[in-house]
């Protein structure tokens, strides 16, 4: 299932055809169909029209909502109060599929060995090959790091992003991002997709000529400004991805393939 985040915030889920089904007024519409009293109260609790409420529901949500989609599939066009259930491409604003902005963005560091090389030779001078960075991930030489992202600049789909005025340098790097659905602390690395709810697309933008040795707060500021992560479209269910090592990703600027 493909959700996402659209108009004023509501959860709907994106369908192959590009409509948004509203989720919350779907399953309020399948409920009055199988004569339930109050109907938008039990679509409200059970498939709530918040993203973050939604999440917390579990895999219950997800059959409520594929209960709501089937609904709409066989005909449903309307809410018990006639709302709409149903837009079609062009009627809708994709929002970041961002639960809250409660939420903490947690980010690895170099984590494409490609990426890693140009970073290095870019930021320190470093002539570390990519034979040699891989033997040294293997021997267990090299430490994972990682920073912050403050949810706070979080930018939606199919917006622009202003090119910060403090920089000449801002880079770009496609991310695939993982949406944590339930409490976790001090998991065992083993048991970690186990709380995975499902992956996003997330753009990390640096700016690159602000050194990142500059004192404690070098990295914040670098990887933390307006538009610095532009998330989205949706969250795709993690149940959709077999493999998400396997995925592939593309990266346009400006509309141009990079």
């Amino acid at each position: 299932m493909k959700l996402v985040k659209y108009n004023e915030g509501r959860l709907g889920a994106l369908m192959e055809d590009n409509s948004v089904v509203d989720l919350n007024y779907a399953y309020a519409s399948y409920k009055a169909s199988k004569g339930s009293a109050n109907p938008q109260r039990k679509a409200d609790a059970k498939v709530p029209s918040c993203l973050l409420a939604f999440i917390k529901e579990g895999d219950e949500g997800l059959e409520n909502a594929q209960k709501a989609i089937d609904h709409v599939k066989k005909g449903a066009a309307e809410g018990p109060k006639g709302e709409k259930l149903v837009y079609k491409k062009g009627e809708y604003k994709l929002r970041a599929p961002l639960p809250s902005t409660g939420n903490k963005i947690a980010m690895a560091g170099a984590n494409f060995y490609d990426h890693s090389i140009d970073a290095y030779k870019m930021l320190r001078g470093d002539t570390t090959t990519l034979e040699e960075l891989k033997a040294q991930v293997e021997a267990g030489e090299y430490r994972t790091w990682g920073f912050w992202k403050q949810s706070s600049f979080v930018r939606d789909p199919d917006t622009e992003t202003p090119y910060p005025a403090k920089t000449k340098r801002m880079d770009y790097e496609v991310e695939l991002a993982a949406v944590i659905g339930k409490y976790a602390k001090d998991t065992k690395e083993a048991d970690g997709m186990d709380y995975i709810y499902g992956y996003t697309v997330l753009n990390d933008l640096s700016i690159r000529d602000m050194p990142f040795g500059s004192g404690p707060d070098g990295l914040f500021f670098a990887k933390n400004f307006d538009g610095s992560a532009p998330m989205g479209p949706c969250i795709v269910t993690k149940d959709e991805i077999k493999d998400p090592y396997k995925l592939g990703m593309k990266q346009w600027v400006n509309d141009e393939l990079r």
